[in-house]
């Protein structure tokens, strides 16, 4: 999988993982076609999906968490299992054929990160640096 590392602040990131639902990517489906970044900040290139991690996958965090109490501790339900809740914003590992080879990323959440990006990214909302709100590209010229 290809690491999402940079320049970006914990209230980017933070951002980035909570999106209302206005501002959420579509999750794309094989055979839809994606933009791509490998490296941050480089360019953005043509990719197709192959496979999308399937949205049950309750072992991953960014698709489900555990219910917690006042006190962070998890909840549990009558049979002694922890209750889950589907994540505000999934971001499931998406599988591409790319100028690169086959991959597999999560998708591009703040300015200049790696991974897939929709075709429209210059039209979508993503987290300013330092917390201070949202920017859309093509509005204002932010880096991406």
């Amino acid at each position: 999988m290809v690491n999402i590392q940079g320049p970006w602040d914990p209230a980017e990131h933070a951002m980035a993982q909570d999106r209302r639902p206005g501002r959420q990517t579509p999750i794309p489906r094989a055979g839809d076609r994606v933009l791509f970044r490998m490296e941050p900040f480089g360019p953005l290139t043509d990719a197709e999906v192959l496979d999308v991690q399937d949205l049950e996958d309750r072992s991953d965090h960014y698709l489900w968490r555990v219910v917690t109490d006042e006190y962070r501790r998890p909840v549990v339900d009558g049979a002694g299992e922890r209750v889950m809740q589907r994540a505000p914003d999934p971001w499931p590992i998406v599988t591409l054929r790319t100028d690169w080879g086959r991959l597999t990323t999560r998708e591009g959440r703040v300015r200049g990160s790696q991974g897939w990006w929709p075709l429209d990214w210059e039209r979508r909302w993503y987290p300013k640096p330092g917390g201070g709100g949202w920017y859309r590209p093509c509005d204002e010229g932010m880096p991406t």
